[in-house]
């Protein structure tokens, strides 16, 4: 029933409320209930009178008076208390909200609305500026974190140095995405030299596609991050999705870099690394040529005493070595080493690189001695300079295992593949190329030991990795099948 009664025409003694057009409209409620009302409720009559004007302007039907007019009064209370009880520590804001309460006390909802916008529109505007400089903020911090990144690369602690350039990209705003591709990238190439290939994935993938659609696919900063990427898949034996990654950085460099242009030694580097694609699958006439170019750009820009240049000449002494054209293979390795020695020091990696290329040279030409030395000066600085779980230990271990299986020394050369094949399980898991390779190289010690079931063992974990990774009709798969075929009919013989 509606209290209020069924019928709002004016009466005598009713309570009069104006309306839009400012002629009084009667609600058939005598000033004394109306008091009562607004008692009950717990609001001013002013309030009251504005709740009336509200279900006037609703075309709210008499019988739903009571319910109606009770939520307006509810949900009003609620607006008071919220008010009442709002904390500021603006003291404009805080004065426009106190007015906000007072004129919402007398039912003027249009002046509460005003003033609550004014409040609104101030601490918006403060938000933004505050929110501009915690994001300036957090770009100065994250530089400051890839600083520190920078001077543990300096002392070649690569992994300390890919933890800051990491935590470079996870403080800085997204926003920011030049700088976000460059502390990913560094970030990335930190933990490539650092060993750990799965982080420096998750460093070069992680940003991409954000950072594709905030800087366009053709950015420099792209063309890095594909480059790195493809030189990781390189790293694992993984062409297929290292050769388009490469193709498609090197378009981005060539199309925004020309002669002169302070990055242009960036191609260089992507002929560099398209040379090495072409030399692991060992299309050696293309990779010549690529290497020699590369070689040009960096003569012309840095000059033929750069670490840089020292790194493609490296490359291409290797090339020569894989085509048993060892003098020149000699003569490049030795100019590489001698310009590293110069510029970086004994102590470096890229240093101790060039030794155990070198071993490897002098090996191939049965130079056992100086081979065998060379390994070993290696070694001793990649265990004090990486840590002994390193890929580059793992390549000295591999490659003093060779030297002492050539030289009929089993039991020496056996602990040495067993302790790089573990290294390379850590670092890139068990069902990996470069895994099976390793195991591979063990299994063919061990038939040398005539050791076939340790042999045939590892031959099996071969096949499943190459058919898992290549599939069951893969040249490769079908070479580890047949050795295992030929190994289990001498066992059975």
């Amino acid at each position: 029933m509606n209290p209020f009664g069924s019928n709002v025409s004016a009466t005598n003694n009713a309570v009069a409320i104006n309306g839009d057009s400012n002629a009084p409209i009667n609600i058939g409620i005598s000033p004394e209930k109306f008091a009562t009302l607004a008692e009950e409720l717990g609001v001013t009559k002013a309030a009251l009178r504005t709740f009336f004007k509200i279900l006037q302007q609703g075309e709210v039907k008499p019988d739903n008076y009571d319910y109606t007019l009770r939520q307006i009064a509810e949900r009003y209370l609620n607006c008071i208390r919220e008010l009442a009880t709002f904390q500021s520590e603006d003291p404009e804001v805080k004065a426009l909200l106190n007015q906000a309460e007072l004129v919402l006390e007398q039912g003027d909802f249009d002046h509460a609305e005003e003033f609550i916008n004014q409040a609104k529109t101030i601490d918006l505007a403060a938000a933004k500026q505050l929110q501009a400089s915690a994001k300036q903020r957090f770009l100065s911090a994250a530089k400051a974190a890839a600083q520190n990144g920078q001077l543990q690369l300096t002392q070649i602690h690569y992994e300390k140095a890919a933890q800051y350039f990491q935590e470079a990209a996870d403080i800085v705003q997204p926003e920011f995405a030049e700088q976000l591709g460059d502390f990913s990238n560094k970030a990335g190439e930190a933990w490539y030299e650092a060993g750990k290939y799965a982080e420096a994935e998750q460093s070069f993938q992680n940003n991409l596609a954000y950072l594709e659609k905030a800087l366009g696919e053709y950015h420099l900063t792209i063309a890095s991050l594909l480059n790195n990427l493809a030189v990781l898949y390189i790293a694992q034996e993984d062409y297929k999705q290292a050769y388009p990654l490469l193709e498609r950085s090197l378009a981005i460099r060539e199309k925004a870099l020309k002669n002169g242009h302070p990055q242009y030694i960036d191609i260089a580097e992507s002929f560099c690394n398209l040379a090495m694609f072409h030399h692991k699958k060992e299309e050696y006439d293309s990779a010549e040529r690529l290497y020699i170019r590369s070689l040009v750009i960096l003569e012309r820009n840095l000059g033929k005493d750069h670490p840089h240049f020292a790194n493609t000449l490296n490359c291409l002494a290797g090339l020569f070595q894989d085509q048993n054209e060892y003098d020149k293979a000699r003569q490049f390795f030795h100019e590489s080493l001698a310009i590293r020695k110069q510029k970086l020091g004994k102590k470096h990696p890229d240093f101790s690189n060039s030794l155990h290329n070198l071993a490897g040279l002098y090996l191939a030409q049965r130079k056992y001695t100086k081979a065998k030395l060379l390994f070993q000066r290696s070694l001793a600085i990649n265990k004090k300079t990486l840590g002994e779980d390193h890929l580059a230990v793992a390549d000295n271990l591999k490659g003093l295992a060779e030297l002492h299986s050539i030289q009929g020394e089993y039991d020496q050369a056996e602990p040495l593949l067993q302790l790089s094949l573990a290294i390379g399980e850590k670092t890139f898991g068990s069902n990996n190329l470069c895994v099976a390779n390793d195991l591979a190289v063990l299994a063919r010690l061990y038939l040398l030991q005539d050791k076939k079931t340790e042999a045939k063992s590892l031959f099996q974990r071969c096949l499943e990795i190459s058919e898992n990774l290549l599939g069951k009709d893969h040249p490769d798969t079908e070479s580890a099948r047949d050795v295992l075929q030929i190994l289990q009919a001498q066992l059975h013989q």
